[in-house]
C-alpha cells in the first residue's frame, strides 16, 4: 500500500514537472509569442525551478529537459530573425559549456562564473548577446545553490 502511494506521488511529480512536449502532448503556444519569448519563458521557469530543487541531480535533470524543449522549439521554427538565431545559438552553447553533472563542483562555481564572463568579454558586443550572459549567469546561480 505504501509503495503504491509513493509510486503515485512520484508519477504525479514527473507528469506535472515534465513539459508537455516531453509527454507527447502538443503545446499550443500563446498567440503572438515569438520563439525568443517562448525560450525566454522556458529559461525563466528553469531559473526558478533550479532554486527550488535541492539536489544537483534534480537540477541537471531540469536543465536537460529545458534544453531539449528549446532545441525542439528551435527545430520547429527554422526561419528566425538573425538576432534571434544569434541569441538562441549563444544561449544553448553557453549553457552546454557548463561542466557535466559528474564533473560539476559547487566549490568551483566562482571559476565557472569567471570563465563564462571571460567568454563574453573577449567577443565584440552584439545587441543579441547581452541578455544571453544574464540568463546564463542566472542558470549558473541556480545550479550553484546546492546545500
Amino acid at each position: 500500500m505504501c509503495n503504491r502511494t509513493v509510486l503515485s506521488a512520484l508519477t504525479f511529480v514527473i507528469l506535472v514537472g515534465t513539459p508537455m512536449v516531453l509527454r507527447g502532448q502538443k503545446e499550443t503556444p500563446s498567440p503572438g509569442l515569438t520563439i525568443r519569448q517562448e525560450v525566454d519563458s522556458e529559461m525563466m521557469n528553469l531559473s526558478r525551478n533550479l532554486l527550488q530543487h535541492k539536489s544537483l541531480k534534480e537540477k541537471f535533470l531540469q536543465l536537460e529537459k529545458t534544453l531539449f524543449v528549446i532545441k525542439t522549439v528551435r527545430k520547429k521554427s527554422p526561419r528566425l530573425l538573425t538576432d534571434d538565431q544569434i541569441y538562441l545559438d549563444n544561449l544553448v552553447s553557453s549553457v552546454t559549456d557548463f561542466p557535466m553533472f559528474s564533473e560539476f563542483k559547487k566549490e568551483s562555481c566562482p571559476d565557472y562564473e569567471r570563465k563564462l564572463i571571460h567568454r563574453w568579454d573577449r567577443r565584440p558586443p552584439l545587441e543579441a548577446e547581452a541578455p544571453v550572459l544574464k540568463r546564463t549567469l542566472n542558470i549558473l546561480e541556480g545550479l550553484c545553490s546546492i546545500e
